[in-house]
């Protein structure tokens, strides 16, 4: 990967943590109030509606969803969770009543924010259009797995220029761009003996697995 790229990645990347930053620091004030100012609390989630005895658990899910949500390893779990639990907000703000842009759609707003932010810090949840050769080649040993589910097999293409992942650089530039221990996933219509060999010629054991139609 080039040094602008990285420099560009890097500042990607801090922008998206600043962003999920502000947003967890909101999130974990909206789940604080409710353990350390229970009286203010009760006066608010009474006026929409809920019963005192779920104050608590609502403030615990909010702790549990924010921190999921700020440790890389379950972004994506807590960003999932995060969407749900601002959904319930929305729907109570609409049973309600409440003002439709100051309340009703202030969950979308924050929803918003954090797919935002972890679609800038994340790589991982980011859709590229691009020749998968060039994304391949960008980042050496930067994917524990691919998928090829581009033709319908190394001999069965839906373009002429896709022969360049089936051939032997082809083949190496999937093998390099594998972590320790990734896996590469070709899809085929039917077993490829040449290609089997360029994978290992390549570095890479194989095997075939059969699949039903």
């Amino acid at each position: 990967m080039s040094e602008q790229a990285k420099a560009s990645g890097a500042r990607i990347a801090i922008a998206g943590w600043v962003v999920s930053g502000l947003v967890g620091a909101f999130l974990a004030m909206s789940a604080s109030v409710k353990f350390f100012t229970p009286d203010i609390v009760r006066e608010t989630m009474g006026g929409l509606g809920w019963p005192a005895h779920h104050d608590l658990m609502i403030g615990i899910i909010e702790t549990v969803c924010v921190v999921l949500y700020l440790v890389p390893q379950t972004a994506v779990l807590g960003a999932v969770l995060e969407t749900a639990l601002l959904g319930g907000a929305i729907a109570t703000n609409v049973r309600v009543d409440n003002p439709l842009f100051s309340h009703e759609l202030f969950g979308v707003y924050l929803g918003g924010l954090v797919w935002l932010g972890l679609w800038l810090r994340d790589p991982r949840v980011r859709l590229l259009r691009s020749d998968v050769r060039e994304v391949l080649a960008a980042e050496p040993e930067g994917y524990d797995a691919i998928l090829l589910d581009v033709d319908n097999g190394p001999t069965a293409l839906v373009s002429k220029a896709n022969a360049r992942l089936y051939d032997e650089a082809g083949a190496r530039l999937c093998a390099e761009a594998l972590s320790r221990g990734g896996v590469l996933v070709t899809w085929s219509a039917h077993p490829d003996a040449g290609y089997a060999r360029r994978l290992r010629a390549a570095g890479l054991t194989t095997r075939v697995e059969r699949t039903g139609a």
